[in-house]
């Protein structure tokens, strides 16, 4: 298998996980929101999944933030 080098600088993979960060924690903070205005019990239990799965998606892009910051190097 060929190794190809990444064409984009640590600081925009870095710039674009942010971003995605941010839209995790949009998305969460909405579902939070929503939760008290729902009564079907099968309804909050969906919400509430989607709210833990977007803990789990803020903890691992926070992970690749860190690994991408300590690791990457472009290589030419």
């Amino acid at each position: 298998m060929r190794k190809e080098n990444c064409p984009m600088s640590k600081e925009d993979i870095v710039f674009d996980l942010k971003k995605g960060l941010e839209a995790e924690y949009r998305a969460m903070a909405l579902c939070e929101k929503l939760m008290p205005l729902i009564y079907h019990e099968l309804d909050k239990k969906d919400i509430a999944g989607i709210i833990a799965d977007e803990k789990e998606h803020i903890e691992i892009t926070n992970k690749l933030i860190e690994i991408v910051n300590k690791y990457y190097t472009l290589q030419k």
